[in-house]
């Protein structure tokens, strides 16, 4: 048995031999560095009180279910992925609380061929049970700053290697303006103060970050890490570090997100009032009428939903429905720096978050908050 197989069944002995959240952690932890290829997967997510459902509309892929003592879920799943090569792909992940009401890490020990092929895919179409948890431009760049500060007596950290999208600006026809996105791979060696002050000054926002933990002193990496936008954390070793100095500042700006998306529905308050949510922005975004126009394209394409625009210029009225969680909601610009977001009959925490993250992601990223009238 080669060094790879061993692996593997250490860590599918691991994941079927824990009993609790803390042990499994605890684990991952102790552990050496992994093979090469072998990630430790922690995807920062919002899960609702549907544990249980959520596992068992998923059966077809669950191989088996297993809950541990604090409520955690560890699930092994197997799935055959390609067509004219059919490759039999299998691993576990785990379900496990947080400290925050509904937040959860989900965790994974694979290659990356299972995790982007079926791990990752199955926690997308945990939706709406599931979602995962997009952080904003700054939510990163703070929670990262402090990532770096609170190791900073023990490792130098850098930053290696990022992803980062920019919107650049074409004229067509002389008079429609449309705005696209280019994506831009970059490896360069610096704080992440600087990587993130050379984002902005290029108008350029990352989708990833990567970066390289090193001892004082030294010149082998201890251990790589790399963030995303979309709450996924994946490093190769020194999990402890993650589990006390990032994944906590992560999952407390996840639960004051979803808190503000909480009781919104008017079912949920019992047909009371609707209590819309803003998103504020700085600066007279919708000022330009083409960005207005460019707002209602972004959701005319949001996915697995039903859209009516009742009116697009100079202002926007819209309505969305999301066919997978049953949702919907009327979307107003009525001023220059807000969107307004009025749920109606059923409009769950999951599905606020998707939709808001989809704005910022798509569009402009801004300030969710409860609607008023100031």
């Amino acid at each position: 048995m080669d060094e790879q197989q061993k692996f593997k069944s250490w860590v599918r002995d691991l994941f079927e031999q824990v009993s609790t959240s803390a042990e499994l952690e605890t684990r991952l932890s102790m552990m050496a560095a992994a093979p090469r290829g072998y990630k430790i997967w922690t995807q920062i997510a919002y899960m609702s009180d549907k544990l249980d459902l959520l596992m068992s509309k998923r059966h077809y892929r669950i191989h088996q279910k297993r809950t541990l003592k604090d409520g955690g879920v560890i699930v092994h799943l197997v799935q055959t992925v390609g067509r004219k090569r059919k490759t039999r792909l299998d691993g576990h992940l785990a379900f496990l609380p947080s400290s925050h009401r509904n937040i959860y890490r989900v965790v994974g020990l694979n290659n990356p061929a299972f995790w982007h092929k079926v791990g990752s895919r199955f926690i997308e179409r945990c939706y709406p049970y599931l979602v995962r948890i997009f952080f904003k431009q700054e939510e990163l760049r703070r929670v990262l700053v402090a990532f770096e500060e609170s190791l900073a007596s023990r490792f130098e950290m850098s930053v290696t290697d990022s992803t980062l999208k920019e919107k650049r600006q074409l004229v067509q026809k002389s008079t429609r303006r449309i705005d696209e996105f280019d994506s831009e791979r970059r490896w360069a060696l610096s704080s992440i103060s600087k990587a993130f002050e050379s984002a902005a000054d290029r108008r350029q926002w990352f989708k990833s970050i990567r970066l390289n933990l090193r001892n004082i002193g030294g010149k082998d990496v201890a251990a790589t890490v790399r963030v995303t936008k979309h709450g996924l954390v994946a490093q190769d070793h020194l999990y402890d570090l993650s589990m006390r100095n990032l994944f906590p500042n992560l999952e407390g700006i996840a639960f004051s997100k979803t808190e503000l998306f909480a009781n919104r529905g008017l079912k949920e308050r019992d047909y009371l009032p609707a209590k819309p949510v803003a998103i504020d922005y700085p600066v007279d975004v919708f000022d330009e009428r083409s960005n207005v126009r460019r707002l209602a394209a972004a959701l005319k394409a949001y996915p697995n939903s039903s859209k009516a625009i009742y009116h697009g210029n100079p202002y926007l009225h819209m309505s969305l429905a999301d066919f997978i969680d049953g949702s919907s909601f009327e979307i107003w610009v009525l001023s220059p720096r807000r969107i307004i977001l009025v749920p109606q009959a059923r409009a769950s925490v999951a599905s606020h978050e998707r939709l808001v993250s989809y704005v910022f992601e798509k569009f402009k990223e801004g300030e969710a908050r409860e609607y008023s009238n100031g």
